[in-house]
């Protein structure tokens, strides 16, 4: 449903401009199931933005270009990493001011025929953004929020991933004691290695460890791969795993594929 036919989008204006989303006062509303639900209305432009799906609006907008998204692509046996917004943006309020900044026409573009149409497009520079430039992809001759994304020039965009990195599979012993793996697989979705953690909050000590596995079956073992860390014990060991889902873990990433290019591990 990424191009929504031309009677749905007439039907989403028509319950748009008696939407009580229209008052200022109001950011947004429960949805029910529907892609076609309108979620909210920014307050200046009267931009709309659909609850959506994975092709299209609010849904599509988070599961693709959030900072935290696992969202990638694929390409000529990598993952390639999608535009994301930073770390501290991608609330629906950045998006609704983000959205009524770029709707000048002055910041329309002429896209390529393909997607001219089925969308409108307006790219520009957003001051209370670090001045970097955003594109807000309109569905054609509407005020419907197709999608919206920062626009990152080739040369700045990161390299693809051999590996895809998913969230972290736990096994608690108790309310005192996890282990944690955070799994890696390839393009073909196997699993080639993981980084593992075993939380001991009686001992105040987390011990991380790097799984190399052949065939889905744990292959070796290194571990001590990062320092043994103290473990604040006035953490639950759920909100400890929620940051370590988080975490930047490049460091240890580098080491464990340099490893495998050089069979060392």
């Amino acid at each position: 449903m990424g191009v929504i036919p031309k009677d749905i989008l007439e039907h989403i204006e028509k319950e748009a401009r008696v939407s009580l989303l229209n008052n200022p006062g109001f950011l947004s509303k429960f949805c029910g199931k529907s892609p076609i639900d309108i979620f909210s209305i920014t307050p200046y432009k009267k931009l709309i933005f659909i609850w959506g799906n994975h092709e299209t609006g609010l849904q599509h907008i988070n599961i693709r270009h959030r900072f935290f998204s696992n969202e990638y692509t694929r390409c000529k046996g990598e993952y390639i990493i999608t535009s994301r917004f930073g770390m501290e943006s991608g609330t629906l309020m950045d998006y609704r001011r983000m959205a009524d900044e770029l709707y000048f026409e002055q910041n329309r573009v002429i896209e390529e025929p393909g997607r001219g149409k089925h969308y409108d497009v307006f790219m520009g520079r957003l001051p209370f953004m670090d001045n970097k430039e955003f594109k807000l992809v309109l569905h054609k001759n509407t005020k419907i929020v197709h999608t919206l994304y920062p626009n990152i020039p080739p040369h700045e965009k990161p390299k693809g991933k051999r590996f895809l990195r998913y969230d972290c599979q736990v096994e608690y012993q108790d309310e005192t004691y996890a282990r944690v793996v955070i799994p890696y697989l390839d393009i073909k979705e196997r699993l080639v290695f993981g980084i593992g953690v075993r939380i001991d909050k009686t001992a105040h000590k987390e011990t991380w460890s790097v799984l190399i596995y052949k065939n889905d079956t744990l292959f070796k073992k290194a571990d001590n791969v990062a320092d043994s860390s103290i473990f604040n014990s006035g953490y639950s060991i759920p909100y400890r795993i929620d940051q370590i889902n988080k975490m930047d873990l490049t460091f240890i990433e580098d080491w464990v594929l340099e490893g495998i290019d050089k069979h060392s591990i």
